[in-house]
C-alpha cells in the first residue's frame, strides 16, 4: 500500500497540478497533535505554531489556511478513525486531495472515501519478484533452472504476498546448493497453513528468515526492533548501537574494525530485505543514509521476545519491554 501511494506521490508535480504535496506517516501509535503541526509548516508554510494548542484548533487553522489552496496530502499507515478524522484537513476543499493507506477497509467506509484494494499479485508477477530478488533477474539463470521446481513450491507457500516474497527469496537468494533451498522449503511448509489469519501467517512465515540470520544480524534486528513503530533512524545511530552491545574484550578488536562489521551487517540486513534504506540529500554512502523497518518485520520481532524459545540477549528485552518509553519520547539505558 505504501509503495503505491508513493509511487503516486512521486509522480506528481507540484507547479502543474497542486502547490504543494506533503507525506506524512502516522503509524500505529502517531501523535495527532505533532502531525498536524508538521502539516502546518510544511502546507502552510509557517513555522509559527504557537497559536495550534490542540487538535482541534490546529485542524481549524490548517483548514482555514489552505481553503483556496491545492494541495495534496498522503497520510500514511493511518490505524483509527478518530486519528484520520482530525487529519482530514482538506475535507472541505474541493480543489484539494486527500489519500491516506490503511489495513482497515472499515476506515474509508466511514468517511465516504473511494478505495482502492490492493490485490495480491499475479502468479506471473509473483514469479518475477521471486526471481529478482533470488536471482537479480525477474527470471531463473539458465545455470539453475534445476530450483524451477523448489521455486515454484515456494511461490506457494508465500502465498502471493509481497513482503514475504522479498524476504524469502533474499534470503535463498545467497543458496548454491540444492540442499540448502531444500531446507529452506521444509522450514517454509513447517509454518502456519495458509488458510489462517492473514498477518498471523505472515510472521509466521518471516520468522524462519529470522531464524536464517547469524548472531550479528539478528543483533542488529534487534536494534532496529527497539525503535518505535515507522521510526526512521540515521544508519551510523543504529551501527553505533549494534558496535555498543558486542564483545569487545574477547575479540581484542578495534573500533574501526567493529564499526566496519556493522556496516557490512546493515548492508546484510538490507540485501535481506529486512530494513530499507533511504538515502539523506543524495548521498549514496550507507552511513550519510537513514533506515527504518517494516511495521510487519517489527511486528514479529516484538512477538519474537516474548516467546521463551528464543535466545535473546537480556540487554535486547530490556530496552524492547521498555517500547513504550520510547514512543513517548523517553530512552532508557
Amino acid at each position: 500500500k505504501t509503495t503505491l501511494a508513493r509511487a503516486v506521490f512521486n509522480g506528481i508535480s507540484d507547479a502543474n497540478e497542486f502547490d504543494k504535496k506533503y507525506w506524512v506517516t502516522f503509524g500505529q501509535d502517531g501523535n495527532v497533535l505533532a502531525c498536524l503541526k508538521a502539516i502546518w509548516e510544511h502546507l502552510v508554510e509557517s513555522k509559527c505554531t504557537k497559536g495550534l494548542l490542540n487538535e482541534e484548533d490546529a485542524k481549524m487553522h490548517i483548514s482555514n489556511a489552505l481553503e483556496n489552496k491545492r494541495v495534496l496530502l498522503v497520510l500514511d499507515d493511518v490505524w483509527s478513525i478518530s486519528h484520520l478524522e482530525m487529519l482530514m484537513v482538506t475535507k472541505n476543499n474541493a480543489k484539494s486531495k486527500l489519500l491516506f493507506t490503511t489495513r482497515n477497509s472499515q476506515l474509508a467506509k466511514r468517511v465516504h472515501a473511494k478505495t482502492y484494494d490492493v490485490a495480491l499479485l499475479d502468479e506471473n508477477d509473483s514469479f518475477k519478484l521471486f526471481c529478482k530478488c533470488a536471482f537479480g533477474e525477474a527470471k531463473i539463470p539458465n545455470d539453475k533452472k534445476y530450483f524451477s521446481k523448489l521455486v515454484k513450491d515456494m511461490l506457494v507457500q508465500c502465498n502471493k504476498l509481497p513482503l514475504t516474497l522479498s524476504v524469502v527469496d533474499s534470503m535463498v537468494g545467497g543458496y548454491s546448493t540444492m540442499l540448502e533451498w531444500e531446507c529452506a522449503m521444509k522450514r517454509l511448509q513447517n509454518s502456519m497453513p495458509l488458510d489462517e489469519e492473514y498477518e498471523q501467517r505472515l510472521l509466521s512465515v518471516l520468522e524462519h528468515s529470522f531464524d536464517n540470520l547469524d548472531e550479528a544480524q539478528k543483533c542488529l534486528f534487534f536494534c532496529m526492533v527497539c525503535y518505535p513503530e515507522d521510526y526512521h533512524v540515521k544508519t551510523s545511530d543504529l551501527v553505533e548501537q549494534w558496535v555498543a552491545r558486542q564483545d569487545h574484550e574477547s575479540e581484542n578488536l578495534d573500533m574501526e574494525y567493529w564499526m566496519l562489521e556493522g556496516y557490512a551487517t546493515c548492508a546484510q540486513l538490507v540485501n535481506r530485505s529486512m530494513l530499507m534504506v533511504e538515502k539523506t540529500n543524495g548521498e549514496d554512502m550507507l552511513s550519510n543514509m537513514s533506515c527504518h523497518m517494516h511495521d510487519i518485520l517489527r511486528e514479529m520481532g516484538l512477538q519474537l521476545v516474548k516467546k521463551e524459545n528464543k535466545d535473546i540477549p537480556k540487554r535486547e528485552r530490556l530496552l524492547l519491554f521498555g517500547d513504550q518509553q520510547l514512543n513517548q519520547g523517553k530512552i532508557m539505558a
